[in-house]
């Protein structure tokens, strides 16, 4: 109940911070996707510019004090100058392609194995569960299979040269770049490099777990939104048959709703409610007064004497529909 609580006050802390971005991006004659699509990345982009922006602050104190930059620093440069190629481009065109998420996808990655690859050059804090966000926001945009095929591929890629690095050190590590060794020499080292190597049985577990750690999330998140996205467009499906057959019924249009009832996919309880008016609607019909079979109908009122404008009884229908047409069903 209390993570409920505190994911509840979160959520609206989020959409107050971020309900002027999305503002800025949404258009009215977006669809559902496109706004939901908009809203994550406009939420990706603006935690980036974030962290990215109060992290690279540091550096004039970080050098006026000596010290060096490592990749950390160099990951948060890559990742801003990504978001901000293709972030700017979507506040600028309020335009959101598939090109732009892939593009911000990719950027992402590269800052967080570079950022990771200064963590484990210097055995310090690792941010490889990063690239888990950034694989589940390819899939719940849904992006080409390529792109999170691509993310997917290259993170196991970075887990197997890193966790290679940590068996045999072969100086994927030592780049003057980084940190020296003396410089960052702690006790409990024991190896002249830092950080020493690692048995193979660990190193190899280690990459294991990620991968599967992984590959699980890949396909728990790729089949709940690829279902989720079937489900919305059969639903969407749903309401425009339902739309054509209640427009049809309202006609008396009886052959052409039955037409649409039979080849429309509907839910079974929506399927069967109406076949059942229909069956009714076919029971009732040979009762009815020729007027209310009439198809060129208007509201009483228009024309003369509840008529229509040339006074001769035929109104308008709401609907429009070719007289040919209406003569098929009269009969």
């Amino acid at each position: 109940m209390g993570g409920g609580i505190m994911a509840s006050i979160f959520e609206k802390i989020a959409n107050v911070i971020l309900r002027p971005f999305f503002n800025m991006v949404v258009l009215e004659e977006d669809g559902p996707e496109t706004v939901h699509r908009k809203k994550v990345m406009v939420g990706v982009h603006v935690s980036i510019y974030v962290v990215c922006v109060a992290t690279l602050l540091r550096t004039p104190w970080m050098v006026a004090n000596g010290e060096r930059l490592t990749a950390r620093w160099l990951g948060f440069v890559v990742a801003l100058s990504t978001s901000l190629i293709f972030g700017t481009h979507l506040f600028y065109t309020k335009t959101l392609t598939d090109r732009g998420i892939a593009g911000t996808l990719y950027g992402a990655v590269l800052a967080f194995i570079v950022n990771d690859w200064g963590g484990a050059a210097l055995d310090s804090l690792r941010v490889w569960p990063c690239g888990i966000i950034v694989l589940d926001i390819a899939l719940v945009c849904g992006t080409k299979k390529s792109v999170s095929y691509t993310i997917l591929g290259t993170i196991v890629l970075w887990f197997t040269l890193v966790n290679l690095e940590g068996i045999f050190r072969v100086g994927l590590f030592d780049f003057e770049y980084f940190l020296d060794t003396q410089e960052y020499r702690h006790d409990w080292y024991n190896c002249e490099k830092i950080p020493c190597k690692r048995k193979p049985d660990y190193m190899l577990i280690t990459m294991a777990v990620q991968v599967i750690i992984y590959v699980v999330d890949y396909h728990v998140t790729s089949t709940f939104a690829e279902g989720m996205r079937k489900e919305h467009k059969k639903i969407e499906a749903a309401i425009v048959a339902a739309q054509d057959i209640a427009t049809a019924l309202s006609r008396f249009d009886l052959v052409g709703a039955e037409d649409s009832i039979r080849t429309a996919s509907l839910p079974e309880p929506l399927h069967n409610a109406l076949n059942h008016i229909l069956e009714n609607l076919k029971m009732y019909r040979p009762y009815l007064p020729q007027s209310c079979l009439v198809t060129d109908y208007q509201s009483p009122g228009q024309g003369q004497g509840g008529h229509g404008k040339d006074g001769s009884g035929v109104f308008s229908n709401p609907y429009s529909v070719n007289k040919d047409e209406s003569t098929s069903w009269r009969s």
